[in-house]
């Protein structure tokens, strides 16, 4: 069984700049405001680090991956990008789902919260996400990576 890899967003506070928490006179919601604007704006990303050791095996989601990838810290390797007809039968490319798959996915993590230092953690793809058909003609969609450690 697959353990959760947890992953912390670390802020980068080296501009010198501050920020203040407000609240959406809406909804509620908190969120990061520029003191002397008033407008949102979060803190820079510095990196991310993995909460506790890395799991041997762990799954994670096709967007959380390319979440990872935009945002720089998640790499690919030998990525590929496969498009599979998603509509009803008899148009089944209304629809198109559109998977990532790769070989290994590539972690660049802070050292620690206090360097800017990067360490790579690897994982290989056992299992890319994806379409599959079912015994009864029914088809089922995977977004989800199964992915093994790397040592």
């Amino acid at each position: 069984m697959a353990a959760l890899l947890t992953i912390r967003k670390v802020a980068d506070y080296s501009d010198g700049s501050t920020r203040v928490a407000m609240y959406n006179p809406n909804t509620g919601e908190r969120y990061l405001a520029d003191p002397s604007t008033g407008q949102p704006r979060s803190w820079p990303l510095k990196g991310v680090m993995i909460v506790g050791d890395p799991p041997a095996r762990t799954a994670c989601s096709q967007s959380f991956v390319t979440n990872g990838v935009a945002e720089g810290w998640i790499s690919w390797e030998n990525h590929k990008v496969v498009h599979k007809p998603g509509g009803p039968l008899g148009n089944e490319w209304a629809v198109t789902h559109t998977f990532h798959e790769a070989d290994v996915l590539v972690f660049n993590v802070l050292v620690s919260e206090n360097s800017s230092e990067t360490k790579q953690v690897k994982y290989k793809v056992l299992s890319s996400p994806g379409k599959q058909t079912n015994k009864d003609g029914t088809s089922t969609v995977d977004w989800t990576y199964q992915l093994e450690l790397v040592e």
